[in-house]
């Protein structure tokens, strides 16, 4: 669910974006050339339980595009940021790759919201990543929630 208020709190609409199940949006951030990106789980579309879903809106709400990242279980993405190449950064966390449970994921993806990288990093137990800032190299650096000491970032895609 989606809504835009003005300066007095006036909503100005209201949108939803997804399916006939559970989706839930979790981050925001403006868009490069206008709109925003938001971040959501969606039940409704994908391969696993839940699955990533990246989506482009524009000022007034219209969907510009709409992307469904996630292996066969449960994967989700919490915090969406732009990246200084127009492209942008995703974190949150992953049951279809990584070491086991829950690991923490993060999504690199080009402007049209195209999959260029994506990472995890943990043990066989709960890791997630709440945050990701890009960095002046081009990188981002994330921030989360450990269960146990990581093993080293896995590589999922390129």
């Amino acid at each position: 669910m989606l809504a835009k208020f003005d300066q007095t709190g006036t909503p100005a609409w209201f949108r939803t974006i997804g399916g006939a199940q559970d989706d839930f949006g979790y981050g925001i951030c403006p868009a490069t050339g206008g709109g925003f990106v938001v971040v959501a789980g969606s039940q409704s579309l994908g391969l696993g339980s839940t699955d990533v879903l990246v989506a482009k809106m524009d000022a007034s709400g219209g969907l510009v595009w709409g992307k469904v990242i996630g292996g066969a279980q449960s994967d989700e993405g919490w915090m969406v940021r732009p990246a200084a190449d127009g492209g942008y950064f995703v974190s949150g966390r992953t049951q279809s790759f990584g070491a086991g449970g829950w690991d923490g994921l993060v999504l690199k993806l080009d402007s049209a919201g195209g999959l260029v990288w994506a990472r995890t990093v943990g043990g066989t137990s709960t890791d997630q990543f709440h945050w990701a800032e890009p960095t002046t190299d081009g990188g981002c650096i994330a921030a989360g929630r450990p269960t146990v000491w990581p093993s080293p970032p896995r590589k999922i895609s390129s």
